[in-house]
C-alpha cells in the first residue's frame, strides 16, 4: 500500500506541475498560434505558408484573402488548416500553398507545428488521411498527448529554463521590444555572412522528405477532389540569398508544375528595390509586405477575373 500512496502521490505531482506549465506554455506558444485562425467565414481565398507568408497579415482581407500562414508550419500543418477551413466556409474557392525551395527538406519533418495544429484536426480527419491506426495514433494521437501532457513535449523544456531563470514575465514584456529592435536587412554588416549561414541551414542536404511530398499530394488530390483553385506561391527573398541557393531546391513546385497546377514565382519580386523591404535574407518585414500584398492582389484579381 505505502508503494501506491507513493506512486499516486507521484502522479499527482506530474499533474499540477503539467498543469501549471499548460497554463503558461498557453499563452507563450499556443495562444499566438491559435489566434491566427480565421474570424469569419466571408473569405474565398486561403493562404497556407510557413514564416516567408507572415509580411502579408491580413493586408488582403478586405478583398477576401486569409493569411493563415505561421512560423515553423510543414505540410501536415497546413493540410489540417486547408481541411478545418474548408469544413468551417464551404464558400472557399482558392488555396494559395507555399512551394518555396526549402519546404521538403527532410528537417520539416522535426520542425513543425504539429502538436499545435492539432487542434484544427479531428480523428476523422487524419483517419481519412492515413486509412491506418498506426499512422492515425503516431501523427494525431501523438500530437494530442504533447499539446496536453506538456511533459512528454520535448519543446516544453525552452518554458522550464525561462521559469527557471525567472525570466517569464520578462520574456511577455519585452517580446515586441526586442523584435522592434531588430537591425533592418539594408543596414546590417554581416548580410553576405548570413545568407550564406542561412542558405546552409534551410539546404543542409540534397534528401527529399518524401513524408512531405506525401502531404503535397494528398492537398493536390483534396483541393481537386472539392473543386478548389491551387495555386503555388514562392515568396520573395533577397538576390543574395538566391544567389547562395542557387541549384539547392527540393523541388515542391515541380510537384505542382507536374500536375499543371500554376504557381505565382516571386523570388526576385524585390530583387532590384531597396533592401530594407527585407528583415533578414529570406524575409519581408512589414514595408515590404505591404508592397508584395499589392502585387499579389493585382495578380489575383487578374487570375480570377
Amino acid at each position: 500500500m505505502r508503494v501506491v500512496r507513493q506512486f499516486v502521490l507521484f502522479g499527482i505531482i506530474l499533474l499540477g506541475l503539467n498543469f501549471l506549465l499548460y497554463l503558461a506554455y498557453y499563452e507563450l506558444y499556443y495562444k499566438s498560434y491559435l489566434d491566427k485562425s480565421p474570424e469569419d467565414t466571408g473569405f474565398k481565398t486561403l493562404i497556407l505558408s510557413d514564416s516567408h507568408g507572415l509580411a502579408l497579415g491580413q493586408l488582403l482581407k478586405e478583398d477576401g484573402v486569409w493569411n493563415f500562414s505561421a512560423e515553423s508550419d510543414n505540410y501536415r500543418d497546413m493540410r489540417r488548416k486547408l481541411v478545418y477551413v474548408h469544413q468551417q466556409n464551404p464558400g472557399l474557392k482558392t488555396v494559395l500553398l507555399s512551394v518555396d525551395d526549402h519546404t521538403l527538406s527532410v528537417y520539416r519533418e522535426r520542425m513543425n507545428n504539429e502538436d499545435r495544429s492539432v487542434v484544427f484536426s479531428s480523428f476523422s480527419d487524419e483517419w481519412a488521411r492515413n486509412s491506418s491506426f498506426s499512422k492515425t495514433f503516431s501523427g494525431y494521437g501523438i500530437s494530442w498527448l504533447r499539446y496536453y501532457l506538456l511533459i512528454l513535449n520535448p519543446k516544453s523544456s525552452g518554458l522550464i529554463k525561462r521559469f527557471a531563470s525567472g525570466k517569464v514575465q520578462i520574456f511577455l514584456s519585452l517580446r515586441k521590444e526586442n523584435s522592434d529592435a531588430e537591425i533592418p536587412w539594408c543596414m546590417n554588416k554581416d548580410s553576405t555572412l548570413l545568407a550564406k549561414s542561412r542558405s546552409e541551414s534551410q539546404f543542409p542536404d540534397r534528401v527529399t522528405s518524401t513524408e512531405m511530398q506525401e502531404e503535397v499530394k494528398w492537398i493536390i488530390e483534396y483541393c481537386r477532389t472539392n473543386h478548389l483553385q491551387l495555386m503555388g506561391i514562392k515568396f520573395p527573398v533577397t538576390q543574395m540569398y538566391e544567389r547562395f541557393s542557387a541549384g539547392k531546391s527540393y523541388k515542391a513546385d515541380s510537384c505542382f508544375r507536374s500536375e499543371q497546377i500554376p504557381v505565382l514565382d516571386y523570388r526576385q519580386q524585390f530583387h532590384t528595390e531597396n533592401l530594407c523591404l527585407f528583415k533578414d535574407q529570406d524575409h519581408l518585414n512589414a514595408e515590404g509586405g505591404f508592397w508584395f500584398a499589392r502585387e499579389l492582389k493585382t495578380d489575383l484579381l487578374e487570375i480570377q477575373k
